[in-house]
């Protein structure tokens, strides 16, 4: 027979291991959570790399004055025809021209980081060091086409 003392340190007991029980199950699942955040985080700067680089070789082809292959690097939304392709073309050629009289052209580019939203936009920001010294912070929005980055043209979805 149990009496009520012993339902009582039963009880008491009782308590305790669920307390241990579910103070365990919380720790657990932060360990877990933590964890996973951290894969995420590895996930989310393996994921950047690509647009990083894509945005590598649109600054490296703009500032050695491969004006085709910058122009091939934009997402138009739609693809340009002759005519168009040449006055896009003329218009980087002509801003090259003004950046590098006004401020001694740039001299170096870093590309810095990127941020991800989504698997198909990304962000990329960078510095421009120009012939004066000064630096620019840049960043320009990348949009996954056909399994290539490209640089999103503002205003156009």
């Amino acid at each position: 027979m149990v009496t009520e003392r012993g339902q009582t340190i039963n009880f008491i007991l009782l308590m305790k291991r669920l307390r241990e029980t579910a103070l365990f199950g919380i720790l657990l699942i932060a360990s877990m959570a933590m964890l996973s955040s951290c894969n995420e985080n590895k996930k989310t700067i393996d994921a950047t790399i690509a647009p990083r680089k894509a945005m590598e070789e649109a600054l490296n082809a703009f500032y050695s004055n491969d004006f085709e292959t910058y122009v091939s690097l934009i997402d138009y939304g739609a693809d340009l025809d002759s005519v168009e392709r040449q006055v896009v073309l003329n218009v980087m050629s002509q801003y090259h021209e003004r950046q590098a009289a006004k401020k001694g052209g740039v001299t170096k580019f870093e590309v810095l980081s990127a941020d991800m939203p989504c698997d198909s936009l990304a962000t990329v920001y960078f510095d421009l060091v120009f012939g004066n010294d000064s630096v620019e912070m840049c960043s320009e929005h990348l949009i996954l086409r056909d399994g290539q980055w490209k640089i999103k043209v503002r205003g156009i979805d």
